[in-house]
C-alpha cells in the first residue's frame, strides 16, 4: 500500500498560525550526517507537522463541506416545492 501525497493547500499560510507551525518543524532537531540528509529530514519533519496542523486546524472538512451541499440541496429541494413569499424573495437583494 502506498502512502498518500502531501497536498499543500494555497489558504494555509493566510491561517494565522502557519508560519509558527512551519518555523517550529523546520527548525526542529535533525540527525548530524550531510546537508542533503538534513534537508530531507526537515522537509519531512515539515510535512509531518503540516499534516498534524491541518488534522487539529481544519480537521473534517471535507465532511463539513459535504454537509453544507447536503443541506443546500435540501433548502433548493424545499424552495422548488413551495414559492417564496415576498419578504423571502426579497431578503436577499438588500
Amino acid at each position: 500500500m502506498s502512502r498518500a501525497r502531501f497536498h499543500f493547500e494555497i489558504f494555509w499560510p493566510k491561517l494565522d498560525d502557519y508560519e509558527q507551525v512551519v518555523s517550529d518543524a523546520w527548525h526542529g532537531p535533525t540527525s548530524s550526517r550531510g546537508p542533503l540528509s538534513q534537508l530531507n529530514d526537515r522537509l519531512r519533519g515539515l510535512v509531518k507537522a503540516l499534516q498534524r496542523w491541518t488534522a487539529t486546524k481544519i480537521g473534517g472538512i471535507k465532511e463539513q463541506l459535504l454537509i453544507a451541499r447536503e443541506l443546500i440541496h435540501r433548502l433548493e429541494t424545499a424552495q422548488e416545492a413551495r414559492p417564496l413569499t415576498e419578504a423571502e424573495a426579497h431578503s436577499g437583494n438588500e
